[in-house]
C-alpha cells in the first residue's frame, strides 16, 4: 500500500494567511527568491502546501501557522 499526502496549491492570499504575513510581504519573499512557488501566468502564482510546510520546518520560520503532522492517505 502506498501512502501519499494530499497536496494543495494555495493562492497568495491563503499562503500569506498561513504564514501570518501580509500579501505584500509574501510577494516580496517571492521576488527575493526566499520561498518556493510556481508561476502560472504573468501575475498568477501558486504555492504548494507541502513545499510551504517543508519550507517552514527547514527555516524554523516563526509563523503563526505551524504545520500539522503529515497527513497520509491510502491509495
Amino acid at each position: 500500500m502506498t501512502k501519499l499526502r494530499k497536496d494543495e496549491y494555495l493562492n497568495l492570499d491563503r499562503a500569506a494567511r498561513r504564514l501570518g504575513v501580509s500579501y505584500r510581504s509574501l510577494k516580496r519573499m517571492i521576488e527575493e527568491g526566499k520561498i518556493p512557488y510556481r508561476q502560472l501566468g504573468p501575475r498568477t502564482y501558486r504555492i504548494s502546501s507541502i513545499e510551504l510546510d517543508q519550507w517552514i520546518r527547514n527555516k524554523n520560520y516563526p509563523a503563526r501557522y505551524q504545520p500539522e503532522e503529515e497527513k497520509v492517505f491510502d491509495v
